[in-house]
């Protein structure tokens, strides 16, 4: 009997453990499992600007999941913003805490962003209008990280005291275009989420570079 009680609390053990393994494959598999150095060239660098929005395709399970649920040409599956200081580069973005030290909306390096890319998977695409648009989308994404808008772990778009990636973008655009250039994604998009498609939309962006295809465009 009592071998028979130790074989149980030895199998639990193990069914306990492999559940918190699987647990931490499926979930917190991140974007940030793995970092190595992503390059990207000072004529790419010099040829950034304020208000660009940079796309990548992470790492883990959820980048893989969105990747297959997109069916995209061209897949990603995050983005930020550009934001230029002087001689730094750097972007303001929303990530949850099972991947960052910061749960919601934060401003890192360019280079970490980019470190945390899958290899050749970088877009950089700049919304159409004139610079003075593109200067106050900068400056309202600006207010949003000062405001520390905590990241929307339910992915409700119905709501606005919460906001992932996505979310805080088309927030961003809505307040300084007063329009919802988001919203025509639901026709082909039923996953009621905004995604990435919009800033792939040339009736509102433009691919300034594209590491899919290996090319900057002037």
């Amino acid at each position: 009997m009592k071998f028979f009680r130790k074989a149980l609390i030895v199998i639990g053990t193990l069914f306990l453990v492999l559940t918190v393994w699987l647990i931490y494959l499926l979930f917190i598999d991140s974007e940030n499992t793995k970092s190595v150095h992503y390059p990207m060239n000072e004529q790419e660098k010099g040829f950034l600007a304020d208000g660009d929005i940079i796309l990548r395709q992470g790492y883990g399970f959820f980048s893989r999941s969105i990747v297959r649920l997109q069916n995209c040409e061209l897949p990603v599956t995050h983005c930020a913003m550009i934001i230029k200081k002087k001689n730094n580069l750097q972007v303001i973005h929303s990530l949850s805490s099972s991947v960052s030290q910061t749960d919601g909306v934060q401003i890192q390096s360019l280079q970490r962003f980019l470190n945390e890319s899958v290899p050749n998977t970088v877009i950089v695409a700049r919304y159409k209008g004139n610079e003075k648009t593109r200067t106050e989308l900068r400056k309202r994404a600006e207010e949003y990280l000062q405001l520390a808008i905590p990241f929307d772990h339910e992915f409700d778009r119905f709501e606005s005291e919460r906001m992932y990636c996505t979310e805080l973008f088309r927030n961003i655009f809505l307040d300084v275009l007063q329009e919802d250039i988001f919203e025509k994604q639901f026709a082909t998009n039923h996953t009621s989420v905004y995604d990435l498609t919009t800033f792939l939309d040339t009736n509102y962006f433009e691919i300034v570079i594209n590491h899919h295809q290996n090319q900057l465009i002037k």
